[in-house]
């Protein structure tokens, strides 16, 4: 057990020592109203890694306009949306909230903003009743 605990324990201090690299930005409210975002040029790559995930991305989302981003494993889909939320930032390019770089938002007034409808909808499995009633 004790090997596991050292391995498990480096592993934990390896993400309390992380160095942030996502920083906030000073304007504390996003105007909901009609809002828009637009990537502009936006590169992305993860660290260490050799090529951009995303390369020169360009598209806007208007309101009152659906927009699907839809494509195969590994083509980005999830990278364009912990892009919008700043789980991550881009490489290169700005991502413009209503004309206003992301980067210029407090992280809460910008995610509180964000909602994301999977194609598959399924969060649990089973109803309430099978859960509560004894021997299942």
């Amino acid at each position: 057990m004790l090997p596991n605990f050292i391995v498990s324990f480096n592993r934990v201090n390896d993400i309390f020592n992380t160095e942030i690299t996502i920083r906030e930005g000073d304007i504390e409210t996003v105007d909901n109203v009609k809002s828009t975002i637009e990537f502009k040029n936006v590169s992305f790559q993860y660290p260490q890694s050799e090529k951009d995930i995303l390369t020169n991305i360009n598209f806007k989302l208007e309101p009152g306009k659906t927009t699907a981003i839809i494509g195969g494993t590994g083509s980005g889909k999830s990278t364009i949306l912990n892009l919008i939320s700043r789980l991550q930032d881009p490489s290169s390019g700005e991502i413009l909230l209503n004309g206003e770089n992301i980067k210029n938002f407090k992280l809460n007034a910008l995610r509180e903003q964000i909602g994301f409808s999977p194609q598959k909808a399924k969060l649990f499995a089973g109803t309430i009743r099978a859960k509560h009633e004894p021997n299942r």
